[in-house]
């Protein structure tokens, strides 16, 4: 990843989309491709040091996930790379401390805002989304989440905030893998990978 090519796509505060304990996520324009993406910026220094981590390979572990599922319904994964110095306190390997993750661009914000503003616009009375819309949805997490399923894996932390609309009233894209694992490693993990597996195998 030429890092040098990216550039935040408006005002610093505006290009934010959003930010977590350890990192943010940027919207940036490749200058070279001339197109928009969504930057994943993680500060693996800090959360090595909270964590009690060794090395990167957990937080690694994310871009190996994204490159493995590969699906219209899940946030499309376009590159990856590591970047600044290590710190020999951590580990003599010289490990380096900022990740950067390029991934598609959702402009239609979360479903968790989709449904808020829904909300709003009928008063703050309760009502949600267009049940047109939920059954969409739903059939498109249903696929995203076959998809998983097949190659063995659960994400862990789905909510509406971690599913994103590729545009303005658009279709679903699952987002943050960054706690997803493959399962079936242990007898626990295998009774919950059968059973998510039984879930879609309908659908």
């Amino acid at each position: 990843m030429d890092a040098k090519s990216l550039d935040v796509t408006d005002s610093e505060e505006n290009a934010v989309l959003g930010s977590g304990s350890f990192g943010y996520v940027f919207a940036v324009r490749n200058t070279l491709a001339q197109k928009n993406y969504a930057l994943k910026v993680i500060n693996m220094k800090e959360l090595r040091a909270d964590r009690g981590m060794l090395d990167n390979s957990k937080m690694l572990h994310e871009v190996q996930t994204l490159a493995e599922l590969q699906h219209r319904y899940i946030a499309q994964y376009f590159n990856a790379g590591e970047f600044g110095g290590g710190d020999g306190a951590c580990s003599s390997g010289g490990l380096k401390d900022w990740l950067l993750i390029q991934l598609e661009l959702c402009t239609g914000g979360t479903l968790q805002r989709q449904l808020d503003e829904c909300r709003t616009e009928n008063g703050g009375s309760g009502g949600g989304l267009p049940v047109a819309d939920v059954r969409m949805y739903i059939t498109q997490l249903a696929e995203a989440f076959t998809c998983m399923a097949e190659k063995e894996m659960a994400h862990r932390d789905l909510k509406l905030d971690n599913v994103c609309l590729n545009a303005p009233g658009g279709d679903c894209r699952v987002v943050d893998l960054g706690l997803a694992r493959k399962f079936g490693r242990d007898g626990q993990s295998s009774k919950a990978g059968a059973y998510t597996r039984s879930l879609f195998s309908s659908t």
